[in-house]
């Protein structure tokens, strides 16, 4: 059985529990083990999917990133939550959505995905790689560029593929997420240089109205 399989298994017997007695968000990461950091990332990362800046909304995300990576890189074996949080009760509704977006994405990548280089992704080296690519995509996802497309969306692909590098065991996946992390570089880059550009030549227009004190 694979930890995809296995992660599903966990969330439908969460689901199960929670017919018949409340269940605490810090139980159902527990019920998920040590899948329990691509299973978040995963869910966080869904919503920025959408080829739109979700604003403020992307800042909060951003720092869930951050905060889950970090956690990798230091190779903890399971999520740490506030306590706050981990008090959090679920319905059985919403552990079956969690369930039914995790089972349509990851559907979705199994396609193209299997288990392949597994040292890149086995053990602490893994889990530390993927904590980087999350820390670096949350920085990006919280960079606040409203109204622009796909500011989101990208970095969100760098995280995703890293997610699935670790449940699916495919260090090509980690490949993949380098892809998405490097082509949001560059695309923050260019919409970098692009407001660089139209911010000299609204000055240039708006000097000669401008007091000498101000050039």
């Amino acid at each position: 059985m694979t930890s995809i399989d296995r992660l599903t298994v966990a969330l439908a017997t969460c689901a199960q529990r929670a017919k018949t007695e409340p269940l605490a968000f810090g139980e159902l990461v527990a019920e998920i083990g040590d899948r329990s950091f691509a299973f978040i990332c995963l869910l966080i990362a869904l919503p920025f999917l959408i080829p739109v800046s979700l604003g403020p909304i992307s800042t909060i995300g951003g720092i869930a990133f951050i905060a889950l990576g970090w956690q990798m890189i230091r190779g903890r074996d399971t999520l740490w939550l506030p306590r706050r949080m981990a008090e959090i009760q679920l319905s059985e509704r919403q552990i079956e959505l969690m369930l039914g977006a995790c089972r349509r994405v990851l559907s979705i990548c199994r396609k193209i995905s299997r288990p392949r280089l597994t040292s890149w992704v086995d053990g602490r080296v893994g889990l530390a790689f993927a904590g980087w690519m999350m820390i670096l995509s949350g920085i990006l996802i919280g960079v606040p560029l409203p109204g622009l497309p796909l500011t989101n969306t990208v970095p969100a692909l760098c995280a995703i593929f890293a997610c699935v590098a670790l449940l699916e065991r495919d260090g090509l996946m980690f490949l993949v997420s380098l892809f998405w992390l490097i082509a949001t570089i560059v695309y923050f880059a260019v919409i970098g240089y692009f407001i660089y550009r139209f911010g000299m030549q609204a000055f240039d227009w708006m000097k000669d109205y401008l007091p000498s004190w101000l050039l």
